[in-house]
Parts: C-alpha cells; sequence; structure tokens
C-alpha cells in the first residue's frame, strides 16, 4: 500500500481528498506548517518554503501528478521516471 503525502493538509483539496483516501483504507501522511491531528493519518510540520522542512517530511521516494506532468524523484532530488 502506497503512502499518500499531501502538502498543504489544512488546505481546500487536501481536507476533501483525505476522507476519500480514508475511506479507501489509504496510508496518509499529512504536512503543513501547523498540521492538525486527523485519525488514522501520520502528520508532519513543514513550510513549503523550507526546502530542507519538505524534504524531510517526504517518503524516500516520492511519486507526483501535477496537472499534466508525472513522475517519480528520490530523496536525492535526482528523477527517475519521465
Amino acid at each position: 500500500m502506497a503512502l499518500h503525502t499531501l502538502l498543504g493538509a489544512n488546505g481546500t483539496i487536501a481536507t476533501e481528498l483525505v476522507p476519500i483516501l480514508q475511506a479507501n483504507n489509504e496510508k496518509i501522511r499529512l504536512v503543513s506548517r501547523n498540521p492538525k491531528p486527523v485519525a488514522g493519518a501520520e502528520t508532519r510540520a513543514a513550510d513549503v518554503l523550507n526546502r530542507q522542512q519538505v524534504i524531510d517530511a517526504l517518503p524516500v521516494q516520492i511519486s507526483f501528478t501535477c496537472s499534466s506532468v508525472s513522475g517519480t524523484i528520490t530523496k536525492s532530488g535526482k528523477p527517475t521516471g519521465p
């Protein structure tokens, strides 16, 4: 089972997405400057403007989708996919 890490976890999109992920028994990590505890989810404090805090909050490898761009990046910052 993949770990879904949501940056900006207190925002509108994450707030709508968390119940969907929970309903599908997915693992969730919520990341924001001031994370609010959510039952069944990990939380991490990180400011998106602080590169090291974001890196520390992410799992070792991440897959991402943002608009029409997708791929995989390791913690070293090196892309491993398209």
